[in-house]
């Protein structure tokens, strides 16, 4: 390591080493590390964020495995001292996954649930779409497909919000549809399934986008070759399979895919594909029992036992159930390793878990506007619904922005931009005040949410409509000036339903969101009413107003 490298270049030298995954990638790792812990100029979050990426190494490349809570362990302590919310989502999201990896999926949607409540503070929606996109996968083994669904959607809202400029964000939107498409044919929804596969490709044709990464393209392979059994042509399918066999000889790279190929491979199994089986068991299983992990072996050869049982061959089935209780073993020595780290980071995040309660209990109310913030919104949200839910009343969510508002940040400076927000605000307050039924927050950004709770959707037309009529009427002042801005202008997407037993909260946000996105895509300055959840807006009844 050069002495007169500063934090910087060293930072800037380890993320080219980490996007090759390659040679140099743990010295830079290890370079930064050093620097950080001697230098008498680096911060707290920079401490932290040097732990943290040693820690990443450890994980990703799977060197000096033991030592990953080590380090996320010391990332944490420091990234607490920094206040760096960011940073500690990192740290909760990799947790997260080694665990999920290993088996350990209670702590896995431990972690992530911990991720998501620190990414919500700093408003990072490309990691909260990453989280969110990893609690849909815990759903998905867990064979809860229905609230996976919902996951991957709410994660979906995180990367429309942000826009889809970047390589992430046209990823992960491909990945979630890929991967909601394959929950849905679990549920045996064909139909669901091929509208999430068009609309993928349509997606990735309009964004010039494609899945590179072996992995990737398993899982999208898996979700064509299922649909074209059903939809397809013959050439289609032997497309598909030679692919599918091809890939799995090349490479390792479909171990992270395991769940959804062996709930394939029992579909195709059941429906009379034994040939494609029989070849995908006798060409993938050296290749698991290389690389995957204890856990990852265990579920293929439980799978295949019970496979062996149904076609009557008793010492196959031996065979397999015998290797599975040696996988087993195996990875009880893994969940002991990995619960010890477990426990190491809860003792060490308990001061930050009491520091945090605190804060959240002191932190209800929305600075700039007066009004209820993301947090206070989140807890009342839920309460509510299942209140709807279980009396079975009429429950309505709406989500409104304030049209073209980076256009008065950048005309008119950020204090007319705040003052926008908290004249909306104000508004909100008065307007609510006197119906116990409206509930009223900050949602983000220039964004915010009202509850309706039992009205109609004339009533819920007529609230809404006055609303906008209000806020073109407010008198906005310029900062610096004598002047007031008015005539401001907001697009309203609603749902109002009853909610049925499958629902969810998020559900009903998402179907807002949806709304006020085909608001935005049609006509600014309208309100959208849906009455459910569907991809196109358009579809899912109700009216744009």
């Amino acid at each position: 390591m050069s002495a007169e490298k500063s934090y910087d270049e060293l930072k800037n030298e380890l993320l080219t080493k980490r996007s090759e995954r390659g040679r140099g990638y743990r010295s830079a790792a290890k370079n930064l590390l050093a620097y950080a812990k001697h230098s008498s100029t680096v911060t707290d979050g920079q401490l932290a964020e040097a732990y943290f990426y040693m820690g990443e190494y450890c994980y990703s490349m799977q060197d000096h495995y033991d030592s990953l809570g080590f380090y996320m362990q010391k990332a944490l302590v420091y990234a607490d001292k920094a206040g760096d919310y960011s940073c500690m989502a990192h740290i909760y999201n990799i947790l997260g996954n080694d665990a999920s990896v290993k088996g350990l999926l209670e702590i896995g949607v431990q972690y992530y649930s911990l991720a998501r409540s620190n990414a919500e503070r700093v408003g990072d929606k490309e990691l909260l779409a990453k989280v969110n996109y990893n609690l849909g996968f815990e759903h998905y083994r867990l064979d809860d497909y229905r609230a996976a669904i919902e996951a991957y959607r709410f994660s979906a809202t995180y990367v429309k919000n942000g826009g889809y400029e970047s390589e992430s964000a046209r990823y992960i939107t491909s990945l979630l549809l890929c991967e909601e498409g394959l929950a849905y044919l679990e549920l045996g929804n064909y139909r669901a399934a091929a509208r999430a596969y068009t609309e993928l490709k349509a997606f990735q044709a309009k964004h010039d986008f494609h899945f590179t990464d072996g992995e990737d393209i398993f899982v999208y392979n898996i979700l064509a070759l299922s649909l074209a059994r059903k939809y397809g042509s013959d050439d289609d399918v032997e497309k598909l399979e030679d692919a599918m066999l091809s890939q799995i000889i090349d490479s390792a790279s479909y171990m992270d895919c395991t769940p959804e190929l062996m709930n394939m491979l029992l579909r195709d199994y059941r429906e009379g594909y034994t040939a494609f089986v029989d070849g995908m068991v006798q060409i993938g299983l050296p290749v698991v029992e290389k690389y995957a992990s204890p856990y990852i072996m265990a579920e293929v050869y439980r799978m295949l036992a019970v496979r062996a049982k149904a076609m009557k061959q008793p010492e196959r089935r031996i065979y397999y159930l015998e290797r599975f209780f040696e996988a087993k073993e195996n990875q009880e020595d893994v969940k002991k390793s990995t619960f010890r780290v477990y426990m190491q980071m809860v003792n060490a995040a308990e001061d930050i878990k009491r520091k945090n309660i605190v804060l959240e209990q002191q932190a209800h109310t929305d600075a700039l506007t007066g009004i209820p913030n993301r947090f206070a919104f989140n807890d009342f949200l839920q309460n509510s619904f299942e209140k709807a839910q279980e009396e079975q009343t009429m429950y309505g969510v709406e989500i409104f922005d304030i049209d073209d508002f980076k256009h008065y940040n950048d005309t008119y400076g950020h204090q007319t931009g705040d003052a926008c927000l908290s004249q909306i605000g104000e508004l909100l307050v008065r307007e609510t005040a006197a119906d116990d039924r409206l509930y009223a927050a900050r949602y983000g950004g220039d964004e915010f949410v009202i509850i309706y709770e039992g009205m109609t959707d004339e009533e819920i037309r007529v609230f809404a409509g006055c609303l906008k009529e209000k806020a073109a009427a407010l008198k906005v002042p310029v900062a610096g000036e004598k002047k007031k801005i008015s005539g401001l202008s907001i697009s309203q997407g609603i749902r109002n339903s009853v909610p049925t037993e499958w629902n969810r909260s998020w559900d009903y946000l998402y179907t807002a969101d949806n709304a006020l996105y085909a608001v935005k895509k049609k006509e600014k300055g309208e309100i959208a009413l849906l009455h459910k959840s569907l991809a196109n807006a358009d579809d899912a009844g109700g009216s744009i107003e």
